[in-house]
């Protein structure tokens, strides 16, 4: 793994920032998936395992503390991952049972348990099973379903849930009418998947830019 920029919290697994990347840590084993976070950063092994590093003050890491390190440190419970998601103070895991599990910052429910408090070790988002695919950026985030429908929790303010409403939700709320998504993407106020028509559907709000906000409702356009 080779890692480049600000090192302030420990993020590149060094004790320095890194002007070009280099090999910053090599005692993890074999990886599958890098993902980073608001400094910080999570690797998923290939024995389904997370280790991750950095900032730590919303209990990001995982590992049932909220101290910073730059040494790679397990996540707490969590032997069966396939996919790992990281937003602002918040990150996801996929597990081989197609259920969730959520750690960091909850103000707006974004860990889906159910609960607006912090965790600094996996929970379990309630109520998901047969999961695909999750995505997560800053206040919510999203997972697809085998069925291919798309579910949401967390900050709802612009309608970045979907469920045509602006209540937050600390628990998963359906997507509205949308059933045969076959990818998802989250942003930091909306959120996009593709359907299998080849169509895409987008809702919440997208940023035009630092000093203007475009509302977006829920949109469709064809890729091709």
């Amino acid at each position: 793994m080779k890692c480049i920029g600000n090192n302030e919290y420990g993020a590149l697994g060094s004790s320095e920032n890194l002007s070009i990347p280099e090999i910053v840590e090599s005692t993890i084993g074999d990886m599958t998936q890098i993902a980073a976070g608001n400094g910080y950063t999570c690797v998923l092994k290939s024995d389904g395992g997370i280790v991750c590093f950095g900032y730590n003050g919303r209990g990001q890491l995982g590992n049932g503390t909220t101290d910073d390190t730059s040494v790679p440190t397990a996540v707490t419970g969590i032997t069966t991952a396939t996919a790992i998601s990281l937003g602002r103070d918040i990150t996801c895991a996929l597990l081989t049972d197609k259920t969730v599990r959520c750690w960091g910052y909850n103000v707006w429910g974004q860990l889906g348990n159910g609960t607006t408090t912090d965790s600094s070790t996996p929970v379990a988002v309630t109520g998901l099973t047969d999961v695909e695919q999750i995505s997560t950026k800053v206040g919510f985030s999203c997972a697809r379903k085998s069925d291919a429908t798309v579910w949401c929790w967390g900050a709802n303010s612009y309608g970045s849930l979907g469920d045509g409403t602006n209540t937050n939700s600390d628990t998963p709320v359906q997507v509205t009418g949308l059933t045969t998504a076959i990818d998802i993407s989250v942003n930091r106020y909306s959120a996009c998947a593709v359907e299998a028509s080849g169509q895409a559907v987008c809702w919440g709000i997208i940023p035009l830019a630092d000093w203007a906000m475009g509302q977006l409702p829920i949109v469709t356009f064809q890729l091709t």
